[in-house]
Formats: C-alpha cells, structure tokens, sequence
C-alpha cells in the first residue's frame, strides 16, 4: 500500500499545474479577444476594398475594350502618317509677315 500514499500528493501537485496552465489561458483568451476584434476589422475593411476594386474594374474592363478596339483601327494607319509627316517636313514652310 505504500505505492499509492504518494497518489494523493501527486494528485494536488497535478491540479496546481492545471489550475496555473488554466489561469494562464485564460490570460491569454483575454489577451486574444482584442486582436480578434481587430481582425475582423480588417476583414471588414479587405471585403470592402475588394468590392470597391471589383466596381471598379467593372468600369475599367469597357474602356480597355474601346482602346483595343481603336488600336485595331489606328495601328494599320501608322505608316501612311509617318510617310504624310515625312512628306509634310519636305514642304516650303510659308512665312506669313
């Protein structure tokens, strides 16, 4: 019977480990409840942003379709501008006095 006199002594040593490591996470649940708030904040804020960017390329997406739809049109009169400009520079220049 001498193998479990200790037990008891064991037990309370084991209860005031449990009762520190549950003083402990209770600390820090109360260190946690700020940070998780301000969490949600953020996340708050991000959702918002994403909907924001998301109107946004909304409006963007038309106006990148009209300036690939202009390039089309204007990218084959590129060389006959730069020849009209070159013929242009060869002119006499008038000088109105």
């Amino acid at each position: 019977m001498s193998r479990l006199e200790p037990v008891p002594d064991k037990l309370d040593a084991l209860r005031d480990s449990f009762g520190g490591t549950r003083d402990a996470v209770e600390a820090l649940r109360g260190d946690v409840a700020p940070l998780a708030r301000e969490l949600a904040s953020i996340r708050a804020a991000l959702e918002a942003a994403a909907r924001e960017i998301g109107r946004i390329r909304a409006e963007v997406e038309p106006v990148v379709d009209d300036v690939a739809d202009l390039r089309q049109t204007v990218e084959p009169l590129k060389p006959a501008t730069e020849r009209l400009g070159n013929l242009a520079q060869r002119l006499p220049r008038r000088h109105s006095d």
